[in-house]
């Protein structure tokens, strides 16, 4: 018998989703992936990129050199939810300078060379971006699937189909899946956030060690281009966000 992430597999239309399905298939499904997959949302099927991406970033970014996933997520997980105030910002900054700090003398022991060293950091960065790009699409998507729930609770309730008691139950399961949505977005684009400075800072630091006294990052780097891939990824999270509590509010209002 097909598992729930098999048959989610099988019947999604859904490109990005289907790119990501051999993966868990085909590996072990970790307590994330049945956290965030869930038989009775159908909608989950979009978190599945994003498990996916999570779990390539827990893995070294080349043969014993790793980004401090766990450190930089942490902190930066907390500014893709705008909720971090006063001295909690300069610990986050340590957090993020250490991680590239570690990064930048592990890459460092692999080349012979600053020069090098600068274009190994922007082949790994570049690999990054590479590895983010399903992310977008599944925000998207994840997006269209909640608010298309939401508009036809809205529909079901306008036309009488659908009683207040039941919608009211029916909310609350969408709130509550749309909760889940918003821990993992925010984790995700906070590692995403968080990988893309190790490198920018990291490459900066690499061409001061080179004696570089004005180091800057060009536009057609593989730095830049994960800067450019992480600030694009945030936007999008905030406007699906934005989007989603709209559609509540309509949802609200109907159900007052």
């Amino acid at each position: 018998m097909e598992t729930f992430i098999e048959t989610v597999c099988r019947r999604s239309r859904w490109p990005v989703v289907a790119v990501s399905c051999a993966a868990l298939v085909s590996g072990c499904q970790t307590t994330e992936t049945s956290t965030y997959m869930v038989a009775s949302d159908v909608c989950s099927q979009f978190r599945m990129p994003m498990v996916q991406v999570g779990q390539q970033m827990e893995q070294p970014i080349s043969p014993g050199v790793a980004i401090g996933t766990a450190i930089v997520g942490a902190a930066l997980g907390y500014l893709a939810t705008g909720r971090v105030q006063g001295a909690a910002i300069g610990g986050l900054a340590g957090g993020l300078a250490g991680a590239a700090a570690s990064y930048l003398n592990s890459r460092a022991k692999t080349v012979k060379s600053q020069a090098e060293l600068v274009a190994a950091i922007d082949t790994d960065a570049g690999t990054d971006a590479q590895r983010f790009s399903p992310i977008g699409s599944a925000l998207a998507g994840l997006s269209a699937c909640r608010n298309r729930e939401i508009q036809e609770l809205v529909a079901g309730l306008r036309a009488g189909r659908i009683s207040k008691a039941n919608g009211i139950k029916m909310r609350n399961e969408i709130e509550a899946a749309i909760k889940l949505d918003g821990k993992l977005i925010d984790k995700i684009v906070g590692e995403v956030r968080g990988r893309s400075q190790v490198y920018n800072s990291a490459r900066l630091e690499a061409l001061k060690r080179a004696g570089d006294t004005n180091p800057t990052v060009p536009a057609t780097s593989g730095t830049q281009t994960v800067v450019n891939s992480a600030n694009a990824i945030t936007q999008t999270a905030e406007l699906t966000k934005e989007e989603t509590q709209t559609n509540l509010k309509t949802l609200q209002v109907l159900l007052m």
